[in-house]
């Protein structure tokens, strides 16, 4: 019985947003590219935060031809490429995160109804 690839490695959700809109000037594997520097083996210069990295994509750079993605992008998209970005930086990937399924239940936690 073959496997898939999708089977075996489930694609990074946040790696989307980045291919569809960073890609282009900053490198399928932000290695930086004419247009845009590196995300990845070096400094960024305007902080390393996840908070830092989405306020960068949100506002652009005008000066260095960054457009603001904010006029773009809804708040989730912009954090899920921040948060993208930042898995890359610390040489992480989507499946490194093990994440406990959410349990539902009829009550509230408080006892409401």
């Amino acid at each position: 019985m073959a496997t898939t690839a999708s089977a075996q490695q489930p694609q990074d959700p946040f790696a989307t947003v980045y291919k569809e809109t960073c890609s282009a000037c900053h490198g399928e594997n932000m290695e930086g590219a004419t247009q845009g520097p590196a995300l990845v083996g070096g400094a960024l210069r305007h902080g390393y935060s996840i908070e830092q990295i989405t306020k960068s994509i949100a506002t652009g750079f005008p000066d260095a031809s960054m457009l603001a993605f904010s006029r773009t992008l809804d708040a989730v998209k912009l954090q899920r490429l921040a948060i993208y970005i930042g898995e890359k930086r610390s040489n992480l990937a989507y499946t490194d995160f093990k994440v406990a399924p959410v349990r539902r239940s009829n009550s509230s936690p408080c006892g409401l109804r």
